[in-house]
């Protein structure tokens, strides 16, 4: 697993990217996924996003664009 985290003069960006093992759609949308929505949400409260990039064999990464100035 990696993590980075960049910060440009708008947002802080994390990126966890896993071993290229990768999820597929169904475990996206599952019940196991609650940990994804509960991420996805708190992005959103502060007005930020979340995006979730899987292709098998290729891994996974999740992105978050979380704004500097939530005002």
């Amino acid at each position: 697993m990696k993590v980075k985290v960049e910060q440009n003069n708008k947002a802080v960006i994390p990126k966890v990217s896993d071993n290229e093992v990768g999820i597929n759609a169904r475990q996206l949308s599952g019940r196991s996924s609650l940990g994804l929505l509960g991420m996805r949400e708190r992005a959103r409260l502060v007005g930020g996003t979340l995006r979730i990039l899987s292709r098998r064999g290729s891994g996974t990464q999740i992105v978050a664009r979380l704004p500097l100035d939530t005002g």
